[in-house]
């Protein structure tokens, strides 16, 4: 696929290495690179299409608050977006997953946060999607795509499936909590006693609902099979 990539000057100078590999990474593929001052790490535009990358490499609990809120800026620029983020071990992956639930600025997986196990592959993450969507954008599929996509996200039964994943609520939970609190940002952000005031869910499933939007421990273990809906 060829196109042209506009990278951030900023993030070059501060990722010499990756931003090498990167550069050949590139030219093999057909895309032109050019580093300037852009507010996205990357913007990838083929067949008239652009796609932006906010790509965290390097992170701790003092800087990843400030990633956060630019990847939230850049989302409301940029229709197509990504960002992408290295961790090395369940630990890290946790202490991002926590940071991202705390933060205020998202919707439901807007911008996608796609983890990685390094930098390299980063990289390769990063033109592996740029390609997809210009093949899509060529074959002329980018709005069934999205329109299929939307269908998904907005249908009930996707709610249902989504809300009854929980461990404990059934689908006749999810659709009280959909009736008595609303759609799912607004149930992430009920209270445990939000929950008891506008809904008949006992008090273990209303806080079985608080943690699984908010306690890492509960939403990254395994739900047991002997124990599953």
């Amino acid at each position: 696929m060829t196109g042209i990539c506009l990278g951030n000057v900023h993030w070059k100078n501060s990722n010499p290495s990756l931003a090498q590999r990167l550069e050949l990474m590139l030219d093999s593929s057909g895309y032109r690179v050019r580093f300037l001052t852009i507010a996205p790490d990357f913007i990838f535009n083929s067949m008239g299409l652009s796609v932006a990358f906010l790509l965290i490499t390097e992170w701790n609990e003092d800087t990843i608050t400030a990633a956060l809120d630019r990847a939230g800026k850049i989302r409301r620029t940029f229709r197509n977006c990504y960002a992408i983020y290295s961790v090395s071990s369940n630990e890290a992956n946790e202490s991002f997953l926590d940071a991202y639930f705390r933060s205020k600025t998202f919707e439901i997986a807007m911008p996608p946060f796609i983890p990685v196990n390094d930098g390299q592959m980063a990289l390769e993450r990063m033109l592996n999607l740029a390609d997809v969507h210009a093949e899509c954008k060529r074959q002329g599929t980018v709005s069934q795509v999205d329109n299929e996509r939307e269908d998904l996200v907005c249908s009930n039964d996707a709610f249902v499936v989504a809300i009854s994943s929980i461990h404990g609520l059934t689908p006749h939970d999810a659709n009280t909590l959909q009736q008595g609190i609303g759609s799912i940002e607004e149930i992430m952000a009920a209270s445990k006693e939000d929950i008891l005031d506008n809904t008949d869910l006992s008090a273990e499933k209303a806080d079985a609902v608080v943690k699984f939007f908010h306690d890492p421990p509960f939403y990254m273990n395994p739900v047991p099979p002997s124990t599953r809906n």
